[in-house]
């Protein structure tokens, strides 16, 4: 159990061969969908981020990973593709109700956060996902597209693929998912500002909600990360390398 905690823990992990150990700590559905994947790539993504989600809520609450059990219900559809929401919480020692967890993956990397309370969005993308033409006219603010054409090109990249990260994570922690529309989620601060608050409504949601994102530093080159906790209050963020959490000999006694 990791002691005197941030609010906030990122996970994070490159993407590599995922050891069998893992699909131990999945649900017979996730297992089943595991061996749906054509690519092996896709199968270790996969499975290597739906078990770091118990490994890293077993990491932050002191509890056995393989006891950690969720819902991926999605609230719109009912499909099993939904934000992760833990199975009886309180009937785990040391979990508290009201926690967060949320999930993200690149094709190289996959991050997890876990928080001690609230709802909470993680997300991780390249740089250069950003960059396709016509990415600032379906993703970006009128005020977000005005700023980003005053940067050089080096920055512009950086912004567009920052703006992104904060918007996917602002949508998961507060609900709407990408039913939003990102032009009207205006992210945009000064470049040497890392946090901000924005208010979400939505019509599935028709009540605003008012979110705080923080940029992390992801550690490696060419990747964005932001975190998002409904809610104003500033949020302390730790983030953990998860490559011992997913090694076979750390989860070897993880019954």
């Amino acid at each position: 159990m990791i002691s005197a905690p941030a609010e906030v823990v990122v996970f994070l992990a490159e993407v590599t061969e995922a050891k069998p150990s893992l699909l131990r700590f999945l649900e017979p559905s996730e297992q089943e969908r595991a061996s749906t994947f054509m690519r092996a790539r896709d199968r270790d993504r996969f499975v290597a981020s739906h078990a770091l989600l118990r490994l890293a809520a077993g990491e932050v609450f002191g509890v056995p990973p393989a006891s950690v059990r969720f819902d991926f219900t999605c609230s719109v559809c009912g499909g099993s593709h939904g934000r992760p929401s833990l199975l009886d919480p309180l009937g785990l020692p040391g979990v508290p109700g009201r926690f967060g967890l949320s999930l993200s993956t690149t094709p190289d990397h996959l991050a997890v956060a876990v928080a001690r309370k609230g709802d909470i969005g993680v997300d991780i993308d390249r740089v250069d996902a950003a960059q396709f033409p016509g990415f600032d006219t379906v993703a970006l603010a009128a005020r977000e597209v005005r700023a980003v054409e005053r940067l050089d090109p080096t920055n512009a990249a950086t912004a567009r693929a920052r703006l992104w990260v904060r918007k996917e994570a602002v949508v998961k922690a507060s609900g709407h998912g990408m039913r939003r529309d990102p032009r009207a989620i205006d992210v945009w601060v000064k470049q040497s500002r890392h946090t901000g608050t924005v208010d979400v409504a939505g019509a599935a949601v028709p009540e605003p909600t008012r979110v705080r994102w923080i940029d992390f530093d992801t550690g490696v080159n060419g990747l964005s990360g932001a975190v998002a906790r409904v809610g104003l209050e500033p949020v302390d963020i730790a983030v953990r390398d998860a490559r011992r959490l997913l090694t076979a000999d750390s989860i070897s006694g993880s019954h």
